[in-house]
């Protein structure tokens, strides 16, 4: 599980991860609706919009994304966790 790769700090697996599952997403919606999904990526801290210094955000989580981008992928992210299903009503 994700918990037990960040405590052994194996960031490496969790990045692939990352972008495997956001692979598999695309592909998904393209087979089915023939189209290229917009696909957002949470970060793991609720306050990650601060990207402290050594956060998983900074290590992980945008490489990823970035690799993901390059390949052609609609990704926005990291995306705040703790107000992102807010209703804007």
């Amino acid at each position: 599980n994700i918990r037990h790769l960040l405590d052994n700090h194996n960031f490496e697996l969790i990045r692939l991860f990352i972008i495997n599952k956001t692979n598999t997403i695309n592909r998904w919606f393209k087979e089915r609706f023939n189209r290229k999904p917009k696909i957002g990526i949470l970060g793991l801290n609720p306050h990650n919009s601060e990207f402290r210094k050594n956060s998983e955000e900074l290590k992980i989580i945008i490489p990823a994304i970035n690799h993901l981008k390059k390949k052609g992928l609609k990704v926005l992210g990291p995306l705040v966790s703790d107000t992102i299903f807010i209703n804007q009503d």
